[in-house]
């Protein structure tokens, strides 16, 4: 079983109990309690893809020069990311429309990756306002990023372009899957960040973005004249009113 569910006003979200999925027994158990919420997998086995450009289209996706999107192997639940070849390449791909807030209840993210070359790439997943560019400098957003010639994966608040980052993996390991996930209680103004479901880093309390609405965001470029590749999967959100 694998985080492929959606339902609309209530958390029903399949997950593979052996693996360290931090975010969905929590919120399946949260809203049965509480009663309201909302939440969105990406169901990657199933995606619709638009027959022409081959990009899904339920994403607002832009491409740099000739990078491409793609879906793994069956039954491997991987969106492929891949870099054309000069420096800056990319993608970004955001999911259509804005959703998720931060100014009230309890946020919930998570999501897997695996990059085949570390130093000279950047990653961006989590949740960003709506920006073609989102990996460059987002105005207000809580996401996961690897800055260009880093091995450091931060988590990241923003709000009106004022960032917040504390350090979550340090370094990281090529070709290795890592399971991220952050939780933001709007109540206690703090978002937590996790790693393969245990708690890393201290806890941001500064630049929450509180008064804009976010959308899942995931983004990747090369930073340098060589394509790379990124496989990320499991990717999911979950906001909860008074958690």
């Amino acid at each position: 079983m694998s985080l492929l569910s959606k339902k609309e006003g209530f958390c029903e979200v399949n997950y593979d109990p052996s693996q360290p999925d931090i975010v969905w027994p929590v919120c399946t158990v949260l809203s049965q309690i509480r009663g309201e919420s909302q939440a969105w997998a990406w169901d990657t086995i199933n995606t619709p893809v638009d027959n022409t450009t081959g990009l899904p289209t339920a994403f607002t996706t832009t491409l740099i020069n000739a990078s491409t999107f793609g879906l793994g192997v069956a039954g491997d639940r991987n969106v492929v990311l891949t870099t054309s070849g000069a420096n800056l390449d990319g993608l970004n791909i955001q999911h259509t429309g804005e959703q998720w807030t931060g100014a009230t209840g309890r946020l919930y993210f998570t999501g897997k990756f695996t990059v085949a070359e570390i130093t000279e790439s950047s990653i961006l997943m989590g949740l960003a306002i709506t920006d073609t560019t989102v990996i460059t400098a987002p105005t207000d957003g809580l996401f996961f990023r690897k800055a260009d010639d880093a091995t450091t994966l931060n988590l990241v608040a923003v709000k009106n372009s004022v960032e917040t980052a504390v350090a979550m993996i340090a370094p990281i390991v090529t070709a290795t899957e890592y399971q991220i996930g952050f939780v933001y209680d709007a109540s206690d103004a703090s978002a937590q960040g996790y790693v393969n479901g245990v708690s890393t880093g201290a806890a941001i309390t500064t630049n929450l973005p509180n008064d804009e609405m976010m959308t899942f965001s995931l983004a990747f470029h090369t930073g340098a004249a060589a394509a790379k590749v990124l496989y990320a999967r499991d990717m999911a959100v979950c906001w909860i009113a008074g958690a």
